[in-house]
């Protein structure tokens, strides 16, 4: 289901979980979960669907971008024989 072409009064194009995690082609818990941690503010509200203007996409895909920078790479126990 998209509603990109939903609209609120002088918003403009909005957006929902569904449609930034197409346009970015993440599994849309993994957008939802960004939402919540970097505490991104939806602009409206459709039912129970989160609706996001273009700021809030780029605030989104900006978070995707940051993801995991400034941690250490991951170790693994190596098992030698």
């Amino acid at each position: 289901m998209t509603t990109a072409s939903a609209t609120l009064a002088g918003t403009g194009e909005l957006f929902t979980v569904e449609d930034i995690a197409g346009q970015t082609g993440e599994q849309s818990y993994r957008i939802a979960y960004l939402i919540r941690t970097r505490k991104i503010k939806h602009v409206g509200q459709l039912g129970s669907y989160r609706l996001f203007d273009a700021a809030g996409v780029e605030a989104i895909k900006t978070a995707l971008a940051q993801r995991g920078k400034g941690r250490p790479a991951r170790q693994f126990n190596a098992v030698v024989n």
